[in-house]
């Protein structure tokens, strides 16, 4: 999985692979509590449902696109789980821990993850499958991800 990150921003903020467990429960933690803290002050936006966006449209045709690089600033909504984070992909509750954890460990010692899975609808991605990568990104300021796309053309 391809990422975009500042240089030397790495061993600068997470030190030697033997500590990168406990740094990735500290991330968690702290965008845990940011996630909570915006929704509980109403700052937060939520994450577009594409259930409800398409409810509205004609979805004329379906096409495989390949796999290509996404700015993450792109992905702003989820297939079936835009409750469980917010747009800022920060998770809004504990039940995400594990996999959170799971993934910032690996991406923190720069093991090789999947490309995630995103629909494309108009300039917008949809989360199929990568929600904790996406968002374990995002905490690590990434620019980019590698996505297997496919895009829902419209009437």
């Amino acid at each position: 999985m391809m990422y975009q990150m500042p240089i030397n921003t790495f061993s600068r903020q997470f030190g030697n692979a033997s500590s990168q467990e406990p740094k990735a429960q500290q991330m968690f933690d702290r965008t845990v509590a940011a996630g909570k803290m915006k929704k509980l002050l109403r700052s937060s936006k939520a994450l577009k449902s594409l259930k409800d966006e398409a409810a509205h449209l004609t979805i004329r045709r379906q096409r495989y696109a390949g796999t290509r690089t996404v700015a993450l600033r792109d992905i702003q909504g989820s297939v079936d789980k835009a409750d469980d984070f917010d747009r800022d992909f920060r998770p809004l509750s504990e039940t995400t821990e594990n996999r959170w954890v799971w993934v910032a460990t690996a991406m923190l010692r720069g093991e090789s993850l999947p490309p995630v899975e995103l629909i494309q609808l108009g300039d917008v991605y949809y989360v199929v499958d990568g929600h904790h990568r996406i968002s374990v990104a995002k905490m690590l300021k990434y620019g980019y991800v590698d996505a297997v796309v496919t895009v829902w053309e419209t009437k």
